[in-house]
């Protein structure tokens, strides 16, 4: 995977980690909901993105899906893998907590260390957690900080 080379952020800029299901839901949800104003407010950096070589993977993986090849383009797969690629590529160190599904410990792990917040459509597979936080919670987090 390519690395980020966009690095600095923007004074009080608000970091998130994305779980792959926000990503899906953006691109499958209509304008106006949400999970896709949270993939606009990233395209428009004005949220700073945090992957690592583990979670690009997972989204290309996921976004490859047959059951998403009628309802998302190839071209539209390239073009939010080429953006998600943008973000500040860290690579975690492995935590000890328990999940039972291996595949979110590393959004929990990126979005402890970057100190970010970990965006999820589902919460009961995250400890709980101030920061970890469905899409909705999220924007009203940001447009409270911006206004």
């Amino acid at each position: 995977m390519k690395k980020s080379t966009r690095l600095s952020l923007k004074p009080a800029m608000i970091k998130a980690v994305i779980d792959t299901n926000v990503v899906i839901s953006g691109l499958l949800t209509p304008f106006g909901k949400p999970p896709f104003l949270i993939l606009q407010l990233i395209r428009n950096f004005e949220v700073a993105l945090f992957v690592s070589d583990d979670i690009l993977s997972e989204y290309e993986r996921v976004l490859n899906y047959k059951k998403f090849e009628t309802k998302i383009t190839k071209d539209e797969t390239e073009k939010i893998l080429h953006f998600l690629n943008a973000g500040i590529n860290i690579n975690p160190p492995k935590s000890n907590i328990a999940f039972a599904d291996e595949t979110d410990r590393m959004f929990y792990d990126l979005a402890k260390l970057s100190d970010s917040y970990l965006i999820t459509g589902n919460l009961k597979h995250y400890p709980t957690e101030e920061k970890i936080i469905l899409p909705v919670k999220f924007l009203e987090i940001y447009f409270e900080k911006i206004y």
